[in-house]
């Protein structure tokens, strides 16, 4: 009996932690949870959950801030702060608070932390002398309570304008979960808007209208039910997929947001649903499978198939029949519906008819004999002036292989490069190189792969490193690249009058700075020679000191502040000022 009883209480303790787990790392819809919502004023949204975004489903809520920055930012619940970053891209300044019952909330594009913490990750980056910094206090070291102050609201990272990011995550495996099932108040009586209907034909023995060429239909309605215009009965044959496009608005906001739920009928039978709930980051990428992306990037609509390609790995599907992808064989008219809903219940439909005719004989469109590109597979291409590697995890589907050359032109220093087209979607990343042995080796540390635009405008400095007589990147997209030499330092222009002036300890010290090609890389200031923060905000160009830190002597001080591009060319400025 004793020796069975540590194996009992062993067997006893690791089930209770097999429950505990598997209860804290379900991304099913909460219980209730006792949240209050971030921000002190009425909640008003700018972006929901699962809105359609590039490259990326939203994980959040984007909630307004009266157009302003400072306003008071609070935990939701206990807790504790878990992570703390710095950032010129993305969230920003960011604050994540672990709760003791299983989810994590995150703060982002703040302006300012709370003292406390403001503090802590100041001391980092005058540790590492580095602005973008990301650290993982110890549980405990920082303790919230419901309704403590997390920072001030900003719009910091890759805000496009002041307001509050939040999330809510399932501690364990960081799912975000769709806040609003957490019952914060947001007044929406409003139904989704339903733009466009897209049908598709899947093989080459389908058709839509007599030809094997995708059709996209306008809509009208009477209250929230929608038609296709002028009663049109489309005329479809053999393996059909369709889409729509839909967005939603709630009260009291002029933002369009998302749709929470599509489903798709046919002949009164489900045969396609997806609903937001929960979004894993290893999955947001194949939005680029979940919407049209062709007519995202061509047409700038947002249409959702409601069918999966083969390399849609999503799991917000529900109901599927056949993926979506449905057979019209028959001599019959066949019924479907749209119902599309947002989260609150308030829905619209869209009713059509489509006419099935397997006799149909449809005109072919001609196009171009071309090599195709595998999806599953690895594919290479190489040239005498290029080389590019396509990794098996990069393709939806099987996909036409498009190369151009066209002459260098303006600040190019090689030929641009058409390397299939914007429209084609990537979803993991390629190995793009270009010969540059045309190129003196001494101005070789200067060159930059950019992206072009159709325009052939510059897109994106993508970077680039040099290695026998080529120039290499990894790039996520499709489209024209060429490679420029970036040799002009960056901009800077002081905004304030510095030189003779007096400061106090609430002023800035703040500098417009602007970078010709390949981006800012590093900025610095030092006062006295004494090395000092400049904190550098990349979607407004500005960058600030704040004396916080410099002795405050009543006398002269010197400062010298350099701003260095991603290519090493430096731009120093000195002032003296008075502190």
């Amino acid at each position: 009996m004793h020796k069975l009883l540590p194996n009992l209480l062993i067997f006893l303790f690791l089930l209770h932690t097999t429950k505990t787990i598997a209860s804290s790392t379900s991304d099913t819809i909460p219980g209730k949870i006792e949240f209050i919502s971030p921000v002190e004023i009425p909640i008003s949204l700018a972006g929901n959950f699962g809105e359609l975004r590039p490259g990326h489903f939203h994980a959040g809520l984007d909630i307004r801030t009266q157009g302003r920055e400072g306003l008071k930012i609070r935990s939701i619940y206990k807790g504790y702060v878990s992570r703390i970053a710095v950032s010129l891209y993305g969230y920003g300044k960011v604050v994540y608070v672990t709760h003791p019952n299983g989810y994590t909330s995150v703060y982002a594009h703040l302006s300012r932390f709370n003292d406390e913490l403001e503090n802590f990750i100041k001391n980092e980056q005058y540790r590492s002398k580095n602005f973008e910094v990301e650290l993982y206090p110890e549980a405990g070291q920082f303790k919230l309570n419901q309704g403590d102050r997390v920072g001030w609201s900003g719009n910091t990272g890759g805000s496009g304008g002041p307001h509050l990011h939040f999330e809510i995550r399932n501690t364990l495996s960081e799912k975000p979960i769709n806040p609003l099932h957490f019952n914060f108040k947001v007044t929406d009586n409003i139904a989704p808007t339903l733009k466009h209907l897209t049908i598709y034909p899947l093989n080459e023995n389908s058709s839509i209208d007599h030809n094997d060429l995708q059709k996209t239909y306008k809509l009208s309605k009477s209250g929230n039910t929608y038609y296709l215009n002028g009663g049109i009965v489309p005329i479809v044959k053999g393996k059909i997929g369709f889409g729509i496009e839909a967005m939603d608005k709630v009260n009291n906001s002029p933002f369009s947001n998302g749709v929470y739920s599509i489903e798709l009928l046919k002949d009164n039978q489900r045969v396609y649903y997806h609903v937001m709930d929960s979004i894993g980051f290893d999955k947001t990428r194949y939005i680029n499978a979940h919407m049209d992306y062709h007519q995202k990037v061509k047409n700038r609509k947002k249409v959702q198939r409601s069918y999966l390609l083969e390399g849609n790995k999503l799991d917000i599907y529900k109901d599927l029949v056949n993926n979506g992808q449905l057979f019209f064989v028959d001599s019959s008219t066949h019924n479907l519906e749209y119902r599309v809903m947002d989260f609150y219940g308030n829905t619209s439909t869209l009713k059509f008819k489509v006419k099935s005719n397997q006799l149909e004989h449809h005109v072919m469109v001609k196009k171009e004999s071309v090599q195709t590109l595998k999806y599953g597979e690895p594919n290479y291409f190489e040239n005498d002036n290029l080389r590019i590697n396509i990794p098996a995890s990069c393709l939806y589907e099987d996909t036409p292989l498009y190369l151009k050359e066209e002459k260098a032109i303006g600040r190019c220093v090689t030929p641009r490069y058409h390397v299939n087209r914007l429209s084609d979607p990537l979803q993991d990343y390629i190995d793009l190189s270009i010969n540059v042995n045309s190129i003196p080796e001494n101005q070789r540390s200067k060159l930059v792969i950019v992206s072009l635009n159709a325009k052939s405008g510059i897109l994106a400095a993508e970077g680039g490193g040099v290695d026998s007589n080529w120039i290499s990147v990894k790039t996520r997209s499709f489209g024209p690249y060429t490679v420029m030499k970036d040799t002009i330092p960056p901009r800077v222009k002081n905004t304030i009058a510095i030189n003779g002036q007096s400061f106090n300890e609430n002023q800035k010290i703040t500098f417009s700075v602007k970078d010709d090609i390949s981006g800012l890389g590093r900025y610095e200031a030092f006062v006295d020679e004494e090395w000092h923060l400049i904190e550098y905000q990349k979607n407004k160009s500005k960058a600030f000191l704040k004396l916080d830190r410099v002795q405050k002597t009543g006398s002269k001080h010197d400062l010298r502040v350099e701003f260095t591009d991603k290519v090493g060319n430096k731009t120093i400025e000195r002032y003296y000022f008075f502190y």
